[in-house]
């Protein structure tokens, strides 16, 4: 029994000073941290109003009709060698150099869309995808990394139309290039889409994704989570959208911002409550209100 005792006192993992103590992770408090300025609610307010219209003006139609131009301009029964499906989509999967001196580079998917029923809507639009990047003789580039969609749907039964504007990836163009492209190539993932009932009975405008503003106090960059503004029936309350709206401050703090509009399928929002004002909170610490104008919403250029 002794020698047992000895035994496993031998063998037994050393303890004591030789131990580490044990780590335990901290938080970051912000509000303690005096190597950053306060958040500035007001300027975040400012960000978001650039942010709302901001995000409206990212629109994949340059980008489709410039691909169709560039095809219809240079295209040649063989360059690109374009393979068309039974559903009269398009593709061409390897580069080549057009008569006229246009460069057809890397791949690139194109689906167009005349009535196509989804079971409520028929669509009519037209989508790219692919890695491509297209020159023209006078050296105009046209850059497509990822997918640009423009849709228009109608409802069945004519109640309703839609529209759906999309763009994700990475893209550029040297000439006639739309609003959010005219500084340069940008990464975007953003998803527009506007539903308008007829007969004066609603409108729903919805945004999804995330983008960069800029000012003269540095970079802000702006999340939206599904948030939609609504217009009649559907809405108690047509100033702000639902859900949580994040803004990130140029010192990289995210400031999540939760409004009291209408959230599809969940709430028509709070009535009592809309003011166009939203608690917002950092790291779980409740900062005040920041107000912000999503009205340009309901005048998106691309509404049916």
């Amino acid at each position: 029994m002794i020698g047992f005792a000895l035994w496993t006192a031998c063998t037994s993992a050393p303890s004591g000073p030789l131990d580490p103590p044990p780590i335990e992770p901290l938080e970051w408090d912000f509000s303690t941290d005096d190597t950053l300025e306060p958040i500035d609610l007001a300027a975040v307010g400012s960000a978001l109003d650039r942010a709302v219209v901001d995000v409206l003006t990212y629109d994949a139609r340059p980008l489709i009709e410039g691909y169709r131009d560039r095809l219809a301009t240079s295209g040649t029964p063989n360059c690109p060698a374009i393979t068309v499906d039974p559903a009269g989509n398009q593709y061409w999967v390897s580069g080549c150099y057009a008569d006229d001196g246009s460069v057809f580079g890397g791949f690139l998917f194109y689906y167009p869309q005349v009535d196509n029923f989804d079971g409520q809507f028929l669509f009519t639009g037209d989508s790219v995808v692919g890695n491509a990047r297209i020159v023209d003789p006078m050296g105009d580039a046209i850059d497509i990394q990822g997918s640009a969609v423009f849709l228009r749907g109608r409802a069945a039964d004519d109640s309703s139309e839609l529209v759906v504007n999309s763009v994700s990836g990475g893209f550029g163009m040297d000439a006639d290039a739309p609003r959010w492209l005219d500084a340069g190539p940008q990464s975007a993932n953003v998803e527009l889409v506007g539903l308008q009932f007829v007969g004066g009975l609603g409108l729903v405008v919805q945004a999804t994704g995330a983008i960069v503003v800029a000012d003269d106090d540095g970079t802000w960059a702006a999340s939206f989570s599904a948030n939609a503004m609504a217009l009649g029936p559907l809405s108690a309350c047509d100033s702000e959208p639902g859900g949580v709206v994040s803004v990130r401050d140029p010192a990289g703090r995210w400031i999540d911002i939760e409004f009291d509009g209408p959230i599809l399928d969940e709430s028509a929002g709070d009535a009592a409550a809309c003011d166009g004002c939203g608690q917002a909170r950092a790291d779980g610490a409740e900062l005040g209100l920041v107000c912000a104008d999503f009205t340009p919403w309901f005048s998106w250029e691309a509404l049916p």
